[in-house]
C-alpha cells in the first residue's frame, strides 16, 4: 500500500508508505479530495522510498484546497525522498516541516 488516511479532531493524517507513483496516485488524489478542507492536512512520510511527480500533484492539489480555507499541509519529520523531490521541483516553502 501506498497510504493511508484517517481523519481525527486535529486533522486529517496522511502517511505515505513505500512508492507512489503513477498507479497509487490516483487513489492517492481520490482519498485527498474527500478530506475535509477546512482542518489541516498532517503527512508522515518516515516509511516512504520514493514519489514521483503524480504523487507531488497530489500534495501540491490539497495544498491549494486547504490553502483557500486557510488550513495547512503540515509534513512530519519528512523522507529524504519527499524534500528531495519538493526541493528539486521547489516546491518545499509550500509546506510547514515539523518534527514528531
Amino acid at each position: 500500500m501506498g497510504f493511508e488516511i484517517q481523519e481525527n479532531a486535529t486533522g486529517t493524517v496522511l502517511t505515505l508508505i513505500g512508492d507512489i507513483n503513477i498507479s497509487s496516485s490516483s487513489d492517492l488524489r481520490a482519498a485527498l479530495s474527500k478530506a475535509p478542507t477546512n482542518l489541516d492536512l498532517i503527512i508522515y512520510s518516515s516509511e516512504l522510498d520514493y514519489i514521483d511527480s503524480s504523487g507531488v500533484a497530489c500534495l501540491i492539489m490539497a495544498y491549494k484546497q486547504l490553502a483557500a480555507t486557510g488550513a495547512s499541509v503540515r509534513l512530519v519529520d519528512p523522507s529524504a525522498a519527499l524534500m528531495n523531490v519538493l526541493r528539486i521541483l521547489k516546491f518545499d516553502s509550500f509546506f510547514k516541516v515539523e518534527s514528531a
